[in-house]
């Protein structure tokens, strides 16, 4: 709740200088799909995983417009989103107990988009931007489901945030990220569709250095999303 409360002030604290000189002002709100990836490498042997994740968002966004189409968005937004491996058997002579993997990921973030608005016909707009996000992770999970014989599911939950796999004392993922975004959208009166794409800019590992494996550890979390709204207030 602390983290949210600190989201929800910094949000509004970023508001304030463009109230005061805007021209047009809207607020909405929007929902759509977000497709997290989590690319990380290994140092040792030049491997690379990419684990992209399946979810949704949904965000409360402020836009204002300053000068001649040019102008500012800034919003709350929050993810959800997992991805969920494949069950396997416990060996090749037997079924059970079988089990799979899954990793959760729910996240609130700021996003600070400078955009400019072409005007293509009458209230009828086509929107470019860009700008970073600050995200926060409020879960960040490993899960593991064992099945057994008469289709008993048990969970085994780590939080990723809060794991040292090589117990030198540093958790191995940390729970900030910052990422630098740019897309388009369609605007149509208040109505809009919005889609673009976020690279990570910082390493994803909090431990930059694997003591069991001898390697550093490295990663960004990506992602891309699509996204539909309206602007509920006009000011």
């Amino acid at each position: 709740m602390k983290i949210k409360s600190f989201f929800l002030t910094a949000s509004l604290l970023l508001l304030l200088p463009f109230c005061a000189i805007a021209q047009d002002q809207h607020l909405g709100i929007e929902i759509g799909y977000n497709r997290p990836v989590l690319r990380e490498s290994v140092s040792w042997d030049g491997g690379k995983l990419t684990t992209p994740f399946n979810g949704a968002r949904v965000g409360l966004m402020y836009e204002a417009t300053l000068i001649k189409g040019f102008g500012v968005r800034l919003g709350v937004e929050y993810d959800i989103s997992s991805r969920t491996g494949k069950w396997h058997n416990a060996s090749s002579f037997t079924t059970y107990p079988q089990t799979r993997k899954q990793l959760r990921m729910q996240n609130i973030g700021i996003p600070v988009e400078w955009q400019y608005k072409f005007q293509i016909a009458k209230e009828t707009y086509l929107v470019l931007y860009t700008g970073p996000t600050f995200a926060y992770h409020l879960q960040f999970s490993g899960i593991t489901m064992q099945k057994s014989y008469d289709q008993k599911v048990t969970n085994q939950s780590v939080s990723l945030v809060r794991q040292d796999v090589d117990n030198d004392d540093v958790y191995d993922y940390s729970q900030f990220n910052l990422q630098w975004g740019m897309g388009a959208a369609f605007q149509f009166q208040n109505y809009y569709v919005r889609g673009g794409y976020d690279f990570g800019i910082i390493n994803a590992y909090r431990d930059r250095y694997n003591n069991l494996t001898d390697a550093a550890t490295k990663a960004r979390c990506d992602g891309w999303h699509i996204s539909a709204g309206i602007y509920f207030l006009n000011f």
